[in-house]
C-alpha cells in the first residue's frame, strides 16, 4: 500500500511541473504511431484555482501515454519523468519547479557525498563554498527570519 502512495506522490508532482512547464509557453511533443509529431498545449492551465479541463485533458492522455510524451526541446519523456531516476525540486535561481536526476542516476558527476556512507549527517555542519560564511545554527534565528518573510509577504 506505501507503494501506491508513493507513486501518486510523484504523479502529483510531475503534475504540477507540467502545469509550471505550459505555464511558462512551452509544451509537451507527442510522438505519434505514424512518425509525426504533435504539440500539447492548453490554451489555459489554472482556472479558479484549479487545473483547467483542457489541461486535465491533456495530463489524462499524457499518463496514457508517457513514453511518446516528451517536455518540448529536451530528451525527457514523460514516463522517465514518473520513474525514480527521477525528482521533482525547485530551481536555484527562481524556484520553479525543476526535474532532478535522483542520486542513483547520476553516473558522470556524483555528488561528493555518493561514497560516504556517514553522509548526510544531520548533526554536523555541511560544507560551505564561500569563505567567512556566517553559519547559524539556532532555531530562534530562524524563527526570526520566518516571521521577516512572513510580514514581508502579507
Amino acid at each position: 500500500m506505501e507503494l501506491v502512495r508513493d507513486i501518486m506522490a510523484n504523479q502529483d508532482q510531475v503534475k504540477a511541473y507540467l502545469a509550471c512547464w505550459l505555464q511558462m509557453g512551452k509544451a509537451i511533443d507527442v510522438d505519434l504511431p505514424s512518425g509525426q509529431h504533435q504539440l500539447l498545449q492548453p490554451k489555459t492551465v489554472l482556472k479558479l484555482g484549479q487545473y483547467s479541463d483542457d489541461f486535465e485533458h491533456i495530463w489524462r492522455f499524457v499518463l496514457r501515454h508517457p513514453n511518446n510524451c516528451f517536455l518540448s526541446n529536451t530528451n525527457e519523456s514523460i514516463q522517465d519523468l514518473l520513474s525514480d531516476r527521477w525528482e521533482i525540486g525547485n530551481c536555484s535561481r527562481c524556484m520553479l519547479l525543476l526535474p532532478l536526476p535522483t542520486p542513483i542516476s547520476l553516473s558522470q558527476t556524483p555528488c561528493p557525498c555518493s561514497d560516504l556512507d556517514h553522509w548526510p549527517n544531520w548533526d554536523s555542519l555541511k560544507p560551505r563554498a564561500e569563505q567567512n560564511t556566517a553559519v547559524t545554527t539556532t532555531e530562534p534565528a530562524l524563527n526570526r527570519i520566518v516571521q521577516r518573510l512572513e510580514t514581508a509577504r502579507a
